[in-house]
């Protein structure tokens, strides 16, 4: 029994001495999954107050920016432990490590200083951008997408900027844009270009607009998108019910392979046919949009605008194939620009563009640009005929500036254009001007011709320059002038230069390095009659270079626009007409 006794006591002494002084480790409790509550106080702040939160010991937590909160004349900077704010303070949306034990922060609030802070808006992966304290009345400048990416559908999303509203339906601020605080903290979500599927063989009521459930119609994916969305097509064709009125910032994209959702710009394989007076419009948007890829014929029974932009800035329209017809006593236009508001870039390039009417016929139909603006046409193809002698003058590329000093750039173009009684068609025409404006020109690397049309020989001017305006020809080089009346007729200066000797001559240093030869006659172009109007292999290098080379205007390509090869000296580029980009 003496011995038993012993050895009790011995252990007893043993373990007592390993574990120390205080609670034996064989009693200890463990804290490994213990929780504990995070609270929060509005510390005199007025509005909801964040919700407590249950933690495990060594979560972390992002301490809440609590927008939701406010006070007068101070913003939410901080967070503490005590409520004079003595202990340490914790950046609101910082990270809290939880301790072994019940939290209570208490808001710190700073007299005339307000957070800007942000929401990855469901990124997948990356960083959001730090806080920003702002001093009320200052500005603060607005961050890019740093690290923060999102991929939906293994399409990895564009960002295109910050929105004080995670629906996209708030104020946007692009990156590098200021803001200024005023009174009020700010909470920004990321803006991502949502995409939108749309397939032949999709279903508008059971779609989801995805890759593998798309929409059928195209009317159905711009009613289920939000703005700053993209809107992806595949190949096939679309009987549209109505204008395709886009959204802000909506990217409109053709030519998509559906099993693959890979795009294909040769061919212009997404069609569009539409009955109605507008194919497709953009109506008072304040950012941009593109509009790609496209095989657009609108054919109805009144005057038609192809692509129609009305006070939407900075818009792209490129790789297209617009075609409008209307056969009776009407107007047609391929694409029209019409900004009486605001000021008004653009961007229309690529495109192949045919304009046939009974009366009015503009290829592109520019109207009151404002003050600022500058339009650049490049590499497109642009058509326009008649097809009976009602009056009216076609012109590929109208232009009425409005007032102020604007810039159109015309370069790298091929321009068809019917003949017809009384006034003069022309390949860049004004009508007589309403407003008094300067319009700075440059018209390069251009093929123009007045082609033959039921009317016969009736007068036709490569550039026609009206009455009230004033146009500054900055640059007019290395166009092929051919089967025209004039190369330039200025009504405000009553000059007409119907030789290319008597346009260089008149215009000066600004105009050197054009022909004149007819291109039809001497089978230079590869099918006119069927709109190729790509040089053939008989064209000779002096017509096809035009004497500047391409890779001056930072254009190197061997391909005309419709994927032709062109003959010739690649080394030094081609320039002169349309041509496909390499």
């Amino acid at each position: 029994m003496k011995i038993y006794i012993f050895i009790v006591t011995l252990t007893i002494l043993l373990l007592t001495a390993a574990c120390g002084p205080g609670m034996s480790k064989l009693t200890k409790p463990s804290l490994v999954g213990q929780t504990y509550t995070l609270t929060f106080d509005s510390n005199t702040g007025t509005g909801a107050i964040p919700e407590s939160r249950t933690l495990k010991v060594g979560e972390k937590t992002t301490l809440p920016i609590a927008s939701t909160l406010s006070k007068t004349g101070a913003g939410l900077t901080h967070w503490s432990e005590s409520s004079d704010g003595s202990d340490t303070n914790l950046t609101v949306g910082s990270s809290f490590t939880m301790p072994a034990r019940n939290v209570t922060l208490y808001a710190k609030w700073t007299d005339d200083v307000y957070v800007v802070s942000f929401d990855g808006g469901n990124k997948t992966s990356g960083t959001l951008p730090d806080i920003m304290l702002v001093n009320d009345g200052d500005t603060a400048t607005i961050p890019g997408v740093g690290s923060l990416e999102k991929v939906v559908d293994n399409e990895s999303l564009s960002f295109v900027g910050w929105n004080t509203s995670d629906d996209k339906s708030g104020t946007f601020y692009s990156a590098s844009d200021t803001i200024t605080i005023s009174g009020a903290s700010v909470h920004l979500y990321a803006s991502w270009k949502d995409i939108t599927f749309v397939s032949p063989l999709g279903d508008d009521s059971t779609g989801k607009g995805t890759k593998s459930k798309p929409y059928k119609s195209i009317e159905k994916a711009i009613t289920e998108s939000l703005d700053y969305s993209e809107i992806r097509i595949a190949n096939g064709t679309y009987n549209t019910t109505s204008t395709l009125n886009l959204k802000n910032a909506m990217d409109i994209k053709g030519s998509y392979d559906s099993n693959t959702w890979v795009q294909n710009l040769d061919g212009f394989q997404t069609e569009i046919l539409s009955s109605q007076s507008v194919g497709i419009l953009c109506d008072t948007k304040i950012k941009p949009f593109v509009v790609e890829g496209l095989k657009l014929v609108v054919d109805p029974s009144s005057s038609v605008n192809g692509i129609e932009l009305e006070e939407c800035p900075n818009a792209t329209i490129r790789n297209n194939y617009i075609k409008v017809i209307y056969t009776s006593n009407g107007t047609t236009r391929g694409i029209v620009i019409n900004a009486t508001l605001n000021t008004s870039n653009a961007t229309i390039e690529s495109n192949i563009v045919y304009s046939e009417a009974g009366r009015y016929t503009y290829g592109i139909f520019i109207s009151y640009l404002r003050d600022g603006s500058t339009l650049e046409i490049n590499n497109n193809v642009i058509h326009a005929v008649k097809i009976n002698s009602m009056n009216g003058a076609p012109t590929s590329i109208y232009i009425n500036a409005g007032s102020g000093t604007k810039t159109l750039n015309v370069r790298n173009n091929t321009m068809v254009f019917g003949r017809h009684n009384p006034d003069t068609s022309s390949a860049l025409g004004e009508s007589d001007g309403s407003n008094a404006s300067t319009l700075n020109v440059y018209f390069d690397n251009n093929i123009v011709f007045g082609a033959t049309a039921v009317d016969g020989t009736y007068p036709t001017a490569g550039i026609y320059q009206g009455n009230n305006s004033t146009w500054n020809l900055v640059s007019l080089k290395n166009n092929n002038f051919f089967q025209l009346n004039s190369m330039l007729v200025s009504l405000k200066n009553s000059q007409d230069y119907t030789t290319i000797v008597d346009l260089e001559n008149g215009v000066g240093a600004a105009a050197t390095d054009n022909i004149s030869v007819d291109m039809i006659a001497g089978g230079y172009f590869q099918d006119p009659n069927n709109m190729d109007y790509s040089l053939s292999a008989t064209a000779p290098t002096s017509i096809s270079e035009g004497g500047l080379k391409g890779d001056d205007l930072g254009w190197g390509f061997s391909k005309d626009i419709l994927g032709q090869t062109r003959t010739g000296s690649l080394g030094t580029g081609w320039s002169m007409g349309a041509h496909e980009k390499d």
